[in-house]
């Protein structure tokens, strides 16, 4: 799952996927890989891509904030408006995350969510989406 986007301001463009639906058309459980810069004087490397897991009901004892766990973090300097474009690549509980075409680092996940839709999403600012594509081995 690949997006080009380009960050306009402060924004956290991201990739869900692996999303099931529950009864009431939210979404019950996903993987979220977001690209943010947030940066400000004070907190100068507040930026780079943070890779989220939400679910319904953690087991107890999990570090979650209102339902989303942080998987892993990968901090640097993002630029603002100009294109980028961020991916994921997913096999059994293996999700590969690259940033321009590198990659930037692999996460297992012990418990993995099973196979589900896909889509992009502009959170907290202006986002431009140039492309979105869903490649299945």
């Amino acid at each position: 799952v690949e997006t080009e986007l380009m960050l306009v301001g402060k924004a956290a463009p991201c990739i869900y996927f692996r999303t099931r639906m529950g009864e009431d058309g939210a979404h019950a459980e996903t993987y979220n890989l977001i690209v943010f810069d947030f940066s400000t004087p004070k907190k100068k490397h507040y930026h780079g891509l943070n890779l989220w897991k939400w679910k319904e009901e953690w087991p107890e004892g999990t570090r979650s904030y209102k339902n989303w766990a942080l998987l892993a973090s990968w901090a640097f300097p993002v630029p603002l408006n100009e294109r980028i474009k961020i991916a994921v690549e997913t096999k059994g509980p293996d999700i590969k995350v690259f940033y321009n075409d590198q990659l930037k680092g692999t996460v297992y996940d012990s418990d993995a969510l099973a196979e589900g839709l896909v889509g992009i999403c502009s959170c907290e600012g202006v986002n431009n989406f140039y492309t979105f594509s869903v490649r299945r081995d």
